[in-house]
């Protein structure tokens, strides 16, 4: 019996002793992760960044959501702009931001006289995102009614540079309209107090005029008529700074762009969800919207179209069309994806 006793003494002490030492090695495995993650994200890149509430940010909306930026190093700070042109205005054209997103019209007029960023890569291009709604109620059934009318925008911009062709195809001058120019979250209420008779404009925007107009409304578009894109921007001080963040953001990139490919249904959800957006119309539009990670020749053609048309508008202020190679950061997309560079 003792020495029962003495085994179950020395059994009940060396199971103490166990139970000691697996929670010492549990609670140094638990500090060395926290340790482990704490200097992980003490050397993921900060990066300010601009994110323009429109469709068009789908990529940029999904590598948020998914996590492919953090994958890949960076932690993004990220502010919410209405419009592009907005995000590279108030945001990285005044050091508040040192990546932004944006359509390509704003880079023609900011390149006139920044020079101070880097385009990346384009993310998204598409013929068919921009429309204008009219009010049936100011007499607005057809197109040829806009005649006369006052018309709101964002100037400036691609919405307004739609508006241009718009009319143009429809053999009604910019002079044969009243243009009301005004900042693109501005336009639905506008339109709803009859303050303008129409807008051009793109989601969220228009479907929020629809909401306030009800069935007094008429929507105008005009697929093919404006090949645009949408682009990414840096401070070349911040590629300069950090050698590899190029690669950094086009790998989270390319893998949002595969997500898109694959959940194309989820990636609506989520956008339209980012956008607070009707899903349903981001859905009809979806077939015309390419989420790509590109540098094409068109987009070259594109700015130096719109620089061109920019120079119309004021020949006074504005003279010479950039030379938009320059501004252009070809290197990082060519090594990741040699067939998506096709800008010579």
């Amino acid at each position: 019996m003792a020495y029962s006793n003495s085994k179950k003494k020395n059994f009940a002490k060396w199971f103490t002793i166990s139970l000691i030492f697996i929670f010492f090695i549990c609670f140094s495995s638990y500090k060395i992760t926290i340790k482990s993650n704490n200097t992980l994200n003490q050397n993921k890149i900060r990066l300010r960044f601009g994110l323009p509430l429109q469709p068009s940010s789908g990529l940029l909306i999904i590598a948020l959501e998914k996590g492919y930026f953090n994958k890949h190093g960076l932690k993004m700070i990220v502010k919410e702009y209405p419009s592009g042109k907005r995000s590279l205005k108030e945001g990285l054209f005044k050091d508040e931001l040192d990546m932004s997103g944006s359509a390509d019209f704003p880079v023609a007029i900011s390149s006139m006289n920044k020079k101070d960023f880097k385009i990346i890569t384009s993310t998204f291009s598409t013929n068919n995102v921009n429309s204008i709604i009219a009010r049936k109620d100011a007499g607005i059934k057809v197109v040829s009614d806009l005649r006369g009318k006052t018309i709101g925008t964002q100037r400036n911009s691609a919405v307004h540079y739609f508006l241009h062709l718009f009319l143009l195809e429809n053999q009604i001058s910019d002079n044969d309209i009243n243009f009301s120019f005004m900042k693109a979250e501005n336009l639905p209420i506008a339109i709803a107090d009859k303050r303008i008779d129409a807008f051009s404009m793109r989601e969220p925007y228009i479907g929020m005029a629809k909401k306030l107009l009800n069935k007094n409304h008429v929507i105008f578009s005009s697929p093919g008529l404006y090949d645009q894109y949408d682009l990414i921007l840096i401070k070349e001080k911040i590629l300069n700074q950090y050698p590899t963040i190029s690669y950094s953001i086009l790998k989270a990139l390319i893998e949002a762009e595969n997500y898109v490919k694959k959940y194309p249904d989820i990636a609506i959800s989520l956008i339209a969800k980012r956008l607070n957006a009707d899903a349903n119309t981001i859905a009809k539009l979806w077939p015309y919207f390419i989420f790509r990670t590109s540098l094409e020749q068109l987009l070259i053609i594109r700015l130096e179209d719109e620089a061109r048309w920019l120079i119309r508008q004021n020949p006074i202020a504005l003279k010479n069309v950039p030379n938009y190679l320059e501004l252009i950061h070809i290197d990082t997309l060519k090594e990741l994806n040699p067939d998506a560079v096709t800008i010579f």
